[in-house]
């Protein structure tokens, strides 16, 4: 198997971890979709090599697997998140690391999974590192993250305008976030709402057979439960 082959492989790989979380959590799936999509177009900015660029694509779709872990009234909860919530959520980073760390062909990008929600001040978590102890491939994620939580809309509230969202990224520079990840976010602005309606396009098939799936799963719950009532 020659080595394109190989990398084509391995991404589907990716995506098929990815797509099991999302079965529970479909924001999940396309939140992650984002998020990687806004990543690469930073790390090619910065003038990331191929191979590292393809770990980091690979951990911007896992950023969030840890997820896996969270319980689903959590998870799914409607409303906002309070403390113990907030505290339990939390624990997606950490998890997604052990998860990512048992496996050798996952495991070299594990750390940039774990750091995704470090703060450039120090004030994140799980480690609470800072500045350039936080990996660059986390420190990017963390702007297109952040831009994505933004700009989504959420059962308590609606997305933000682009223009808002970036504002919000510039106000966060060395705070929040590292200065220069948000340097080259800033460069590539107006080329991410084409890029962000591609993936769009891309997602609603994907959310069409979705759909289909689960239209199927209910119905066929159902014929269960009325064969069970017949008795």
């Amino acid at each position: 198997m020659d080595v394109e082959k190989i990398t084509f492989a391995f991404h589907e790989f990716v995506d098929v971890i990815n797509q099991a979380l999302n079965f529970r959590d479909p924001y999940t799936y396309s939140h992650s979709e984002r998020v990687a999509a806004v990543a690469v177009m930073i790390a090619r900015e910065m003038g990331f090599a191929p191979e590292r660029l393809s770990l980091l694509h690979y951990a911007s779709h896992l950023h969030d697997i840890g997820k896996i872990g969270v319980p689903d009234l959590v998870l799914n909860k409607p409303g906002r998140l309070d403390k113990r919530e907030m505290n339990i959520i939390q624990t997606h980073s950490a998890i997604g690391h052990t998860i990512l760390k048992q496996s050798e062909i996952l495991s070299p990008f594990a750390d940039f999974v774990l750091h995704h929600h470090e703060r450039f001040d120090g004030k994140g978590y799980p480690s609470g590192i800072a500045g350039e102890d936080i990996p660059l491939e986390s420190r990017i994620i963390a702007v297109a993250d952040t831009f994505d939580a933004l700009t989504s809309n959420r059962p308590y509230r609606k997305g933000f305008p682009f223009e808002f969202a970036i504002d919000e990224i510039r106000r966060s520079r060395s705070g929040q976030l590292c200065p220069v990840c948000v340097d080259h976010f800033l460069n590539i602005r107006d080329r991410i709402p084409a890029v962000l309606e591609e993936t769009s396009r891309m997602l609603c098939e994907w959310k069409t057979n979705v759909d289909f799936l689960l239209e199927e799963q209910e119905h066929l719950m159902g014929r269960k439960a009325g064969t069970e009532r017949s008795y």
